[in-house]
Formats: structure tokens, C-alpha cells, sequence
């Protein structure tokens, strides 16, 4: 169990043990707001300000290791935590949610953010409001709304994106505004460009656009 002020407890058979994890045992703070276990044995907790801790619960060394925005996280302040597959591992704080992703030594191998960007509309995470569906479906509640994600949808786009000149700029100005726009052809097409040699501040404007991502 977790507490406000003092770490992680645990109670064994209904009876409270002595064994309990502060911040002089590893962890990143003593103010734990949210707790899950995973598959493979670990214990995650969630702090107010401090990030994310684990440690493993039935390999007998109890080794904290811990995890923050120093990590690539969007924010330390957690609000809620849950864990599906393996090493896959949802936090929800105040500025939407983190998709960690975790080897086998416990490091973080890619973080994904969701955020309004993203379709998470709802952003800020309510307290431990998660729930993980028996169809693999989470749930999660914020302060504008429940939101359903599906892990399925969970596929990364390798395809990049097509990039597209928008403008050619001379001296800060569109050539087509310039003395040269007998080059520019319609669309603001431009297949070839011939300036003088003292011509030669050239800006190129670009975009790369993938709406999948």
C-alpha cells in the first residue's frame, strides 16, 4: 500500500509487516499516489513530483530503480499507472499520458506521449481513475471525460513522411514577389532557379506531413 508521507507498506496474511520502502531504501519520494504490478513480478509506484520507482517483489534484493522527466517522461507528477504485456507500462499525469516501454534490464527503450495532439483530449489524468478491460481495452479518467484506448491501435508508422517544398525565399522574400518570378511556375511550382552570384541568401521552405503519425 501506499501513503501520503511515508513510502510503501505491506500487509502479508492480514497482518501488517514491519517491512516498508521509504526514500532512504532507494525510492524517488515518500509521497505515493499510485501503485500497479506487472507480469513479470515488478512493483511500480507513482510519486507526487518525483516520477516513477520499481522494484521486484519476489527476487528477494527489493532494488529500487527509478525513472523521471530526466528520463524523457513528459512530467514527474503522476497521477495514475497501469501495465499490460511484459514490459509496457501507461502513466497519466497532469499533461496527458506516457507509453513506456521497457527492455529486459528494466531500461526505457521508447516513450510515446499522448496529448491532445494525439486524440487524448481529456490531458490532465485523474487519480488512479485506469482500468484495464478483460478484451485488453484501458480505460482511463480525466478531468474532461473518460477516454478508451486500445493497445491494438498501438503501430508504429515506418513509412516517412513525403516532403514538399512550399516556397522559395531570396533575401527573406518569396521569389515570386521578387524580379526572378518569371521562374515560378503555377502552384508556385519552381523547376529551376538561375540568380547572380551576389543573389545567394536562398530560404527554402518545407513541410512533411503524415497524418497516420
Amino acid at each position: 500500500y501506499g501513503t501520503e508521507n511515508n513510502g510503501i507498506g505491506l500487509v502479508e496474511n492480514d497482518k501488517v509487516q514491519k517491512l516498508v520502502f521509504t526514500a532512504k531504501d532507494g525510492l524517488p519520494a515518500n509521497s505515493i499516489r499510485c501503485l500497479t504490478e506487472d507480469k513479470n513480478g515488478y512493483l511500480w509506484a507513482g510519486t507526487a513530483g518525483y516520477g516513477i520507482a520499481s522494484l521486484p517483489l519476489y527476487q528477494g534484493d527489493y532494488k529500487v530503480k527509478s525513472y523521471n522527466h530526466t528520463n524523457g517522461m513528459a512530467s514527474s507528477n503522476i497521477y495514475l499507472l497501469t501495465s499490460y504485456n511484459n514490459n509496457n507500462l501507461f502513466v497519466g499525469t497532469e499533461t496527458g499520458l506516457d507509453h513506456i516501454t521497457f527492455d529486459k534490464e528494466r531500461k526505457i527503450s521508447d516513450i510515446k506521449h499522448y496529448s491532445k495532439g494525439e486524440g487524448f483530449t481529456g490531458i490532465e489524468t485523474c487519480q488512479n481513475a485506469v482500468w484495464n478491460d478483460a478484451d485488453g481495452t484501458i480505460w482511463f479518467g480525466t478531468i474532461n471525460g473518460l477516454s478508451k484506448y486500445n493497445p491494438a491501435n498501438l503501430v508504429k508508422n515506418e513509412n516517412p513522411p513525403i516532403t514538399t517544398i512550399g516556397d522559395v525565399r531570396l533575401q527573406y522574400k518569396s521569389i515570386s514577389e521578387t524580379e526572378y518570378r518569371n521562374f515560378v511556375g503555377d502552384w508556385n511550382y519552381i523547376t529551376e532557379l538561375n540568380l547572380p552570384y551576389d543573389e545567394n541568401h536562398v530560404t527554402f521552405d518545407f513541410q512533411a506531413i503524415n497524418f497516420s503519425n
